[in-house]
């Protein structure tokens, strides 16, 4: 328990800028944090890029972590999946969110210009 209050706690302070359907611009740079919150590891830490779109069938957010393959989540209201998984989102207005799926956990905090 300790593990997960910690992860998501700091997830929780770095991600406060993000969503809200509409609250940042169809592409942003960004701050993201990719942790293994099983282990307690953090993946990466950095820079990142993301893009939302809203679609007939809900919101797409594509998080991209400096070279590596963007993470996609599709989502509306409660219900969110990253590929055929179920993930946890959280939207912490101002441009920031926590996706929470298996055994990871993203945050993404949008930039302000």
């Amino acid at each position: 328990m300790r593990k997960s209050n910690l992860t998501l706690g700091y997830a929780t302070a770095i991600a406060l800028a993000f969503v809200s359907t509409s609250a940042i611009a169809a592409h942003a740079e960004g701050k993201c944090k990719l942790t293994n919150v099983a282990v307690d590891k953090s993946i990466y830490d950095g820079d990142c890029q993301i893009h939302q779109e809203e679609t007939e069938y809900g919101t797409v957010i594509s998080v991209k972590l400096a070279n590596a393959e963007a993470f996609k989540f599709a989502g509306k209201g409660d219900t969110w999946m990253h590929g055929p998984e179920a993930v946890q989102f959280r939207d912490l207005g101002n441009g920031g969110a926590i996706f929470k799926w298996g055994d990871f956990a993203l945050s993404a905090v949008a930039e302000r210009r």
